[in-house]
């Protein structure tokens, strides 16, 4: 359950039963998009302002806000053990190491507008994605 208090933003989630409820105030007004990665250790926050902010559920701490500076107002992210997806650029999908957040591959060059969703395979081998220009791409994760 998501609620906001004028500025302040609060989230409760309980991610097993008979377990806590995790309680964050993140800074981000308005959100867009939430997603919880499959190993319940990050969760991903989007606003129509683009910026994502990306949470540690163990540690309750921000670990990285991007602001993304575009004018298309549209952030799709996918999360795989390890690894997130986002996209930063329109049609442009960027991979980072979930721990350290630095870039390691950008899946480009096949969308001529904005991606709507990014999803993963059940194997973690394959992305895919889906644009705003009606195009559907099947990416090999490894390759590219």
């Amino acid at each position: 359950m998501c609620f906001s208090k004028s500025e302040e933003k609060s989230c409760f989630w309980t991610l097993e039963e008979n377990k806590d409820a995790i309680r964050l105030n993140f800074s981000i007004k308005k959100v867009q998009e939430c997603y919880v990665c499959a190993d319940e250790e990050s969760l991903i926050l989007t606003n129509p302002r683009d910026e994502v902010e990306i949470w540690n559920l163990k540690s309750k701490i921000r670990e990285k806000l991007i602001i993304i500076n575009s004018d298309w107002n549209a952030i799709s992210v996918s999360c795989t053990p390890g690894y997130l997806y986002l996209q930063i650029n329109k049609g442009d999908i960027t991979q980072f190491d979930a721990k350290t957040f630095e870039e390691v591959k950008v899946f480009q060059g096949q969308h001529r507008n904005a991606v709507a969703y990014i999803v993963i395979t059940y194997d973690d081998k394959r992305l895919i994605t889906f644009g705003w220009d009606a195009i559907c791409n099947v990416w090999d994760i490894e390759t590219g």
